[in-house]
């Protein structure tokens, strides 16, 4: 994978889905929502530049392109199973978890639900009077908050200690008076924060991002929720099975029952990963599995951002794109608003009154 087209799901994997091969290039139909299907060399599907760099650092990319040739070698071995089994091995815990943290769905949902979070906010603090209040409840709960910004202030300048604990005083005294003098200027901050943040939004989730996958592409607490879960491989005859752009879909026991990322509070009881156009790796705690093929593949179309990625071109897989996007987000919009509403009351119920102005 090195070099600056990097790809966000793992050509072994993508090559599970080839419709023709041309000596050593292989290809796969790509459906998108609203889109004519295409053939495309799978070079091209699921490719980003630089994803896992930045400047002149590849230690993201380097440490996942030596684990993929592990891994890759692990899904050539399942994919040589003729029909359904059982499977173990500790690999498959380690690339289902390196999966789930990898991809362009995962960093794409994380800014959509951040710039969600932002946006309320900002719309919020408009309300500068109620911003106003906000800090000043934070300033009676700890004065310590004031006391400790002007401390930071006082250290480079040469004042009599008694003087420095007569300001202290005077800034506590009078924070209504001096917060309420420069509400007119809140509006302004805001209104920067409003066009500055969303340009920078980009950046912040890639570095965020990277530096996850810097402390480990292989996170511990997830291989050890997939440990739990006792795996299978089932065999399909048909070449109906496509790969979502996002990886291995997680099944909760919640109102939301696929997610493409587990939370964790979440209840795991499957976990499904194409891994062929006829290999599905399963994993689960429930001794039966009740979910159907046309059940999964509506699954995977939905919790998918962008695209799916088949073997056919069928006209199946054309109305199955049409639900691309239905259950992609981490969190749902409504969610999102209600995480910031309860916020928010928290605080405007928590003013004491004392400092309304």
């Amino acid at each position: 994978m090195a070099g600056n087209r990097q790809h966000v799901l793992p050509q072994f994997l993508l090559r599970g889905f080839t419709s023709r091969e041309e000596k050593d290039n292989c290809f796969s139909w790509v459906f998108r929502k609203n889109s004519v299907s295409f053939e495309t060399n799978i070079i091209n599907i699921a490719v980003s530049n630089r994803f896992y760099t930045t400047e002149s650092d590849s230690q993201v990319d380097d440490e996942i392109t030596k684990a993929e040739n592990d891994f890759g070698l692990l899904i050539s071995d399942l994919r040589r199973i003729s029909k359904s089994t059982e499977v173990t091995s500790e690999d498959i815990c380690h690339f289902l978890a390196h999966l789930e943290i990898r991809t362009r769905h995962l960093r794409e949902s994380l800014l959509e639900s951040s710039s969600i979070l932002i946006n309320e906010l900002l719309d919020f603090l408009k309300d500068t009077k109620t911003l106003k209040e906000i800090v000043l409840k934070k300033i009676h709960e700890d004065p310590s908050l004031l006391s400790d910004a002007i401390e930071k202030e006082f250290k480079n300048c040469s004042l009599q200690p008694g003087f420095k604990e007569l300001i202290r005083k005077l800034a506590l005294q009078n924070a209504p008076k001096l917060l309420k003098d420069i509400e007119p200027y809140l509006a302004v901050f805001v209104e920067v924060l409003s066009k500055e943040i969303p340009n920078r939004l980009p950046k912040m989730a890639k570095t965020g991002h990277i530096n996850a996958l810097k402390k480990t592409i292989v996170p511990d607490s997830r291989v050890d929720a997939y440990r739990n879960l006792k795996f299978h491989i089932k065999v399909f005859d048909n070449n109906s099975l496509i790969l979502g752009d996002f990886g291995v879909l997680i099944e909760v026991e919640s109102k939301r029952r696929f997610k493409t990322i587990r939370e964790q509070s979440d209840k795991l009881r499957n976990v499904y990963l194409p891994i062929s156009k006829n290999h599905l790796l399963v994993g689960s705690n429930q001794t039966n599995i009740n979910i159907s093929l046309s059940e999964l593949l509506r699954a995977i179309a939905e919790s998918s951002r962008e695209f799916f990625i088949s073997s056919h071109n069928v006209s199946d897989n054309e109305k199955l794109a049409q639900n691309i996007g239905m259950n992609c987000k981490l969190l749902s919009d409504e969610e999102l608003k209600l995480i910031c509403t309860e916020i928010f009351n928290d605080e405007i119920n928590g003013i004491p009154t004392k400092h309304s102005t």
